[in-house]
């Protein structure tokens, strides 16, 4: 089973992706993969939960938090949040854009592959 929830700043992107795979077409593939979508009120989170408070939520209900906002703003910042409360190797894989692992290690010279 695949838990999402949506942050408030990517709820038009993400709802736009969502409803796409919601086709007919993505159906089997959705059920097989067993994808909910949760919100903040089935988490028990309020419109204006701090990023710490949300990122524990989905913790702790094995949630994957889709986000644009991930940034070390004051001490209940999602980036301050994440680095305070995981270990160095569960932060290793984090898909933050600026973290080690999201960078491709495959060589690129080769795509796209010549004809």
């Amino acid at each position: 089973m695949i838990r999402i929830m949506c942050d408030q700043d990517v709820q038009g992107l993400a709802g736009a992706v969502l409803a796409h795979c919601r086709r007919p077409a993505w159906e089997a593939i959705w059920k097989e993969l067993e994808i909910e979508i949760y919100t903040f009120s089935d988490l028990g989170l309020q419109q204006d939960a701090t990023d710490a408070e949300i990122w524990s939520a989905c913790q702790d209900n094995d949630v994957i938090l889709l986000t644009g906002n991930r940034n070390a703003e004051g001490p209940d910042s999602l980036e301050i949040t994440i680095r305070e409360r995981t270990s160095p190797t569960a932060y290793r894989y984090s898909l933050s854009p600026t973290s080690e692992s999201s960078r491709s290690t495959a060589p690129t010279s080769n795509f796209p592959p010549s004809v």
